[in-house]
């Protein structure tokens, strides 16, 4: 947490805070000391999410900022770990056939979080692992990890995995609702107008509750840097479909709108924007 907080009072600034070497040290031992339980070393290494710090740290919630130091933070421990990063996907190879136990489950947890960690350098080893590990996982938990951090990236490659992804799973509606969740929680500037779009494909229906939280709910809730972007185009596209929802599914239309009912929480700016839009819904 100090971390991420001292790389947020960075953020416009033309420093960046170099990583406490302690904590590069203590995330080396986890990764090195084959006596610990893999399970608990994949949960140690994951950084808190955007809405934990949101929570977690004094208020207005500094919504750039947050998201600047979590993804510094996380470049810069990939940059001094990749060895180790590296020698951990090594040494627990992908799995060639699903199992359901302890053990396996650990495997995939820390194979997924140490590419995650290579991924966020988006360099070309880390996105061919990433694009190996997507076409030949055996198993859901496998290629959903490969497919969020090549989709979650600026790589070029995303765009056909995309395509492949849904092609492969078109018919399988939970896994589908799994595919917009992906896309409308990636941090690119342009989700938003992607998130629009995908409303148009084929697999989305309004009037399925389901496909509303995976794809609106999903940006809404799994995308603060976007949702809350400074401009307010996230707020007014919830009021819209609050709006359109209202005259479908009153009931969902009153859950999507409670996103809003934080607004005290948010700057000025930020936070009257939320109120203009909460009064054109009028849910």
């Amino acid at each position: 947490i100090d971390s991420v907080t001292q790389l947020m009072a960075d953020y416009g600034q033309d420093k960046t805070t170099e990583l406490d070497s302690d904590l590069l040290e203590a995330f080396r031992s986890l990764l090195t000391n084959p006596e610990l339980d893999l399970a608990m070393v994949a949960k140690m290494l994951e950084l808190p999410s955007q809405q934990f710090m949101a929570e977690l740290l004094p208020k207005p919630v500094q919504v750039d900022a947050i998201y600047f130091g979590l993804n510094t933070l996380k470049k810069q421990l990939a940059e001094g770990l990749k060895p180790e990063l590296s020698a951990v996907l090594e040494r627990i190879p992908l799995a060639t056939e699903y199992a359901f136990n302890g053990e396996e489950m650990a495997k995939r947890s820390i194979r997924n979080v140490c590419l995650s960690y290579l991924m966020a350098l988006e360099e070309d080893a880390a996105t061919q692992l990433c694009v190996q590990q997507y076409h030949n996982a055996c198993n859901m938990t496998d290629q959903l990890a490969a497919f969020r951090c090549i989709v979650h990236s600026n790589r070029p490659e995303k765009t056909a995995l995309i395509e492949d992804f849904y092609s492969k799973w078109e018919n399988e509606a939970l896994v589908v609702d799994q595919w917009f969740m992906v896309q409308a929680s990636a941090p690119q500037p342009d989700t938003l107008q992607n998130v629009k779009q995908l409303m148009q494909h084929d697999a989305f229906e309004m009037t399925n509750p389901n496909k509303i939280r995976a794809l609106v709910g999903a940006f809404c809730n799994n995308n603060p840097v976007n949702f809350h972007a400074a401009d307010g185009s996230g707020y007014a596209f919830l009021a819209d479909q609050i709006i359109e929802l209202n005259k479908i599914n009153p009931q969902i239309a009153s859950r999507m709108a409670t996103i809003l009912t934080r607004w005290a929480n948010y700057d000025a700016g930020r936070a009257d924007q939320i109120k203009q839009h909460i009064h054109r819904a009028r849910v």
